[in-house]
């Protein structure tokens, strides 16, 4: 197998097994770990070959190649990269100093989903499984809120869950 894309974050940088587990609620047959995108999007090898994409952003999964292979291809193109990884806004943060490390991603202050800008301001290093966590518990909420539904904020309840709050005009 060729080498993989060097922004791709290798399985064996964190614990895949349980990380992924949060996930069960969008894809109940996980398969093989990939990699994962330097902002924590997994890429999983599906039932019949095909490479899916969980997606932190948009809190889907949705398929990005027919194969290994053509997923290799993909990632060896400039838009393919781009799409997959955003290895356009990623060059951009670490030539202003934002450095990844093992063990991290790139996070947001402010998800995208509940208001916050895909814009270098809004970005920060984090530690992958946090970040992990968080958006496992953040997009349930998110996709069950009334469509009035308006981010008021977040809090931590006893037990260490994210818990968004709402204002409706209701």
């Amino acid at each position: 197998m060729s080498k993989p894309h060097p922004l791709l974050i290798q399985p064996d940088e964190c614990n895949t097994s349980s990380l992924l587990s949060l996930w069960a609620y969008l894809l109940p047959d996980l398969g093989e770990v990939l990699g994962l995108s330097p902002f924590g999007d997994w890429f999983l090898l599906g039932t019949k070959g095909s490479v899916d994409r969980i997606d932190l952003l948009e809190g889907r999964v949705d398929q990005v190649a027919g194969s290994v292979s053509e997923f290799r291809d993909l990632l060896s193109t400039v838009v393919g990269a781009d799409s997959l990884l955003y290895a356009g806004l990623v060059d951009s943060l670490c030539r202003n100093g934002v450095l990844r490390r093992s063990g991290q991603c790139y996070t947001y202050r402010l998800h995208p989903r509940l208001g916050g800008q895909i814009h270098h301001s809004n970005i920060l290093i984090g530690d992958l499984a946090v970040w992990q966590m968080i958006c496992a518990q953040l997009h349930p909420q998110i996709d069950s809120a009334p469509a009035s539904a308006v981010f008021a904020g977040l809090q931590v309840d006893d037990g260490g869950g994210i818990i968004v709050r709402w204002q409706t005009g209701d």
